[in-house]
């Protein structure tokens, strides 16, 4: 059994650039975080894995060159490919998908380059859980009450104790994202693979995720994880 990551850097980070004084317009998976740029914290974390085979990166083809040139600079010689995303992440990873060649029974790894704060004690627990059960996510407990509204009219409270913020990384055995995509061919609204796999009829697990696991969407976001990876 192999493990292959795919690791998701095609957004363009619009909404962060939307709050944020970086007048570049560079996509914040490739800011500078305490010097080192977003997404190298989880290429090199997926590189010193024991468990991981492969990387393939997602990304907007013009940054292909920088990718390139940050592996090779850091020792990134598990990176086998960089893929052209698409206009939503559902497309993006399934591009990257279809350029791996795997045994049915391998795992899949996915991960946005836009949590940093990936560790290797994340990726040793979930694929270990995956290696048992199948399909396993992180997510974390809502601690707010969450209403569900239309057009500003509450129409309930939800039990937030059922309730969890999803994150990844998020495993997959390759049979079950093969079945999952065919079943899904007509669909690109899936904002995380784990709703493709639900959608399909699979059973997925949830972990209980970190709070430090943090997806950079705001500029508060990044000042947090200044703190948190200093």
């Amino acid at each position: 059994m192999r493990v292959h990551a795919i690791l998701t850097a095609a957004g363009s980070g619009s909404r962060y650039n939307r709050h944020t004084l970086h007048k570049n317009n560079v996509p914040k998976q490739f800011l500078k975080l305490n010097g080192k740029a977003v997404l190298l914290y989880s290429l090199i974390t997926l590189q010193k894995s024991k468990l991981i085979d492969e990387i393939i990166v997602t990304s907007d083809s013009k940054y292909f060159g920088l990718i390139h040139a940050l592996a090779v600079k850091n020792h990134i010689s598990k990176l086998s490919a960089l893929v052209e995303g698409g206009k939503t992440r559902f497309i993006s990873v399934r591009n990257a998908f279809k350029q791996i060649i795997a045994d049915k029974n391998d795992l899949i790894i996915i991960h946005d380059a836009v949590r940093p704060a990936l560790n290797n004690k994340m990726i040793n627990e979930i694929i270990n859980e995956a290696i048992k059960y199948g399909e396993v996510i992180y997510g974390i407990r809502v601690s707010d009450t969450i209403k569900l509204v239309n057009k500003n009219i509450i129409k309930v409270t939800l039990n937030r104790d059922n309730l969890r913020a999803i994150q990844t990384p998020q495993v997959f055995r390759y049979k079950t994202l093969v079945n999952s995509y065919n079943r899904s061919l007509k669909k690109n609204d899936h904002t995380d693979e784990s709703s493709i796999v639900e959608s399909a009829g699979y059973r997925v697990r949830i972990l209980e995720g970190s709070p430090k696991n943090i997806k950079i969407t705001t500029p508060d976001d990044f000042k947090l994880l200044k703190q948190i990876l200093k």
